[in-house]
């Protein structure tokens, strides 16, 4: 009997320990997840809206221009182009759930295709909440699913089904038929749709910043995170990328930015 109870207890300790060696492995992995998921990320505060879809934030006191991934707002400020219809409206979203000074999470892309051709830092923005800016912006149908190059496609499914949602409901960019495309925005489509209040302050915006109008003051940012005005006329000023356009140097001050030096 007293062999029987030995040899039981030897073989109750033996589970007992392979027991506790899978919880602690278990608990190991757990962690380790947990970690992981958290160095997805990294901290940023955000210091200017270029427009919906690429700001500038600063990282471990660096400043930094980011371009969200996946996603394609109608543009504002891009050179030789006008405003496009809900190109404003997106960039007020942003301004809205990005306030300057705010504090902000990145989901860089893969590894090793985390920038693109203009040395952007390319990712997912997360606002302090925890919701996702990309996929409420498209939700809101004020981008369209774009800019789709593997490997950086983590997301794409959601975002899909957020865009087919906006679709569906026919909000913002997809209020007007053919406008979003799949390479862009079609403004021959939004200037024979019925005019909205949205496509008319689009459009008078636009107006104001074509040849003839008088916002030709371009803001332009350094890598060094230097914001300065270029003014027509200036040595700079015909190969100088505009960010931002001002109709005047009292404008262009107001928003931080000061004279080349000479």
């Amino acid at each position: 009997m007293n062999k029987r109870m030995t040899l039981y207890l030897k073989n109750l300790i033996l589970i007992l320990s392979m027991i506790t060696i899978g919880l602690l492995t278990g608990c190991s992995s757990l962690l380790t997840d947990t970690a992981n998921q958290g160095s997805d990320r990294i901290s940023a505060t955000v210091v200017k809206i270029v427009d919906g879809d690429t700001i500038h934030v600063k990282i471990k006191g660096k400043d930094e221009i980011v371009r969200m991934l996946l996603i394609d707002t109608p543009e504002t400020h891009a050179p030789g182009k006008p405003v496009q219809v809900y190109g404003p409206e997106a960039s007020q979203f942003a301004e809205k759930e990005l306030p300057v000074g705010s504090h902000i999470q990145i989901e860089e892309g893969v590894k090793g295709h985390e920038r693109d051709k203009y040395d952007r830092l390319l990712g997912y923005i997360y606002l302090e909440n925890g919701d996702m800016y990309n996929a409420k912006v498209v939700e809101k149908g004020l981008a369209r699913v774009g800019y789709i190059y593997p490997p950086n496609t983590k997301h794409l499914d959601m975002l899909k089904e957020k865009q087919a949602d906006a679709e569906k409901a026919h909000l913002g960019i997809w209020s007007i038929p053919g406008y979003a495309t799949s390479s862009g925005y079609d403004m021959n489509k939004a200037k024979t749709h019925n005019t909205s209040s949205s496509i008319s302050a689009s459009t008078n915006k636009s107006s104001s910043q074509q040849s003839g109008g008088s916002c030709k003051i371009k803001g332009n940012i350094s890598s060094s995170g230097d914001k300065i005005y270029h003014q027509p006329g200036d040595p700079s000023y015909s190969q100088t990328k505009p960010e931002q356009l001002f109709c005047s140097v009292s404008e262009a001050k107001k928003a931080g930015f000061r004279a080349p030096k000479r």
